[in-house]
């Protein structure tokens, strides 16, 4: 009896490579963590990109190759320093969020992940200076990876885009640092910033479209890839590659499962390995709590704006 060979396309031999290459500088971090024997050399976000660019191969982030390496640094720098100093936790927050978004406004380029690892060092409250060095050797090989094989830049927007997204920040400001300003008076600190929802609310309040169906979809997978990652790495503490590994895969079925590309539910996989210890399903709830309070209300802005928008057309 002849076994049929099913054929193995030329298009899933190149996705099959991007998502190794993806999964090979995940887990290279975790390795290196091992080596010297400190988590804080594990970026979270470094897998949001990865699987972004190299995976989903999402055009407004490799049209600018260079700024995966310098944003995420310059960011992470901005953190890295704020924390060293003397303050509560929510001032620290507030004056790193304002401080990256200067930042990324000066380089014309919100790229959300970039975010992510200037709030890591508030929330991980780091101290090595070890997590600038794992920062500045890994955003630079992703960006070299992207800049030797990038796509065509997409056209820069109409002037008239440009206003309508800075009325869209300013209120995301407002959204993300009025979320702070709760936590911290309900001494609920420990979900005040936690990043792949603040990565996904500010990629959400750019989107020219928002349906509730995604609202709901970017929800659940978050909330979803915390419950994974949590529980994964809960019973693979003293296995961490393991528990890396499985959380990925754990989060590639998620996310195929439900047909929705999202990037930063990869990192919301791996962030328990850099958090305190939390109990899964307060880590779960957390999530979702936060989902629920941002995201919603950056879908409720984006639902008037379409309202808006529909009745200014007719």
């Amino acid at each position: 009896m002849q076994i049929k060979r099913i054929p193995f396309s030329p298009e899933r031999q190149t996705h099959f490579l991007q998502y190794s290459k993806g999964i090979m500088l995940i887990l290279s971090m975790v390795v290196l963590s091992l080596m010297v024997g400190n988590r804080e050399v594990i970026l979270p976000e470094l897998a949001a990109l990865s699987i972004g660019t190299l995976v989903y191969m999402k055009a407004e982030w490799r049209s600018k190759p260079w700024d995966l390496f310098k944003l995420p640094t310059l960011t992470a720098m901005i953190g890295f320093l704020v924390n060293q100093f003397d303050i509560p936790m929510v001032i620290k927050l507030v004056l790193v969020f304002l401080g990256m978004m200067i930042v990324l406004a000066a380089a014309k380029n919100f790229l959300a992940p970039a975010l992510a690892t200037g709030l890591l060092p508030v929330i991980t409250n780091c101290s090595s200076w070890e997590f600038l060095v794992a920062i500045v050797v890994f955003t630079f090989i992703l960006a070299f990876c992207i800049h030797v094989r990038r796509h065509r830049v997409i056209l820069a927007p109409r002037a008239e885009e440009e206003e309508v997204k800075k009325l869209d920040f300013i209120l995301y400001l407002t959204i993300v640092i009025g979320w702070f300003a709760i936590c911290y008076y309900t001494g609920r600190m420990e979900m005040a910033a936690i990043p792949p929802v603040i990565v996904v609310a500010l990629e959400s309040i750019g989107s020219k479209q928002l349906s509730a169906r995604i609202w709901t979809k970017q929800v659940v997978v978050l909330t979803l890839s915390a419950l994974i990652g949590a529980t994964v790495i809960t019973y693979f503490t003293s296995h961490i590659v393991l528990g890396a590994v499985l959380s990925i895969l754990g989060v590639s079925l998620l996310t195929a499962l439900f047909k929705f590309k999202l990037p930063p539910a990869f990192a919301m996989g791996i962030l328990p390995l850099v958090l305190p210890p939390q109990e899964p399903l307060l880590f779960t709830g957390n999530v979702l709590l936060m989902a629920l309070s941002i995201l919603g209300s950056v879908y409720l802005i984006k639902h008037i704006q379409f309202r808006e928008k529909e009745t200014a057309d007719r």
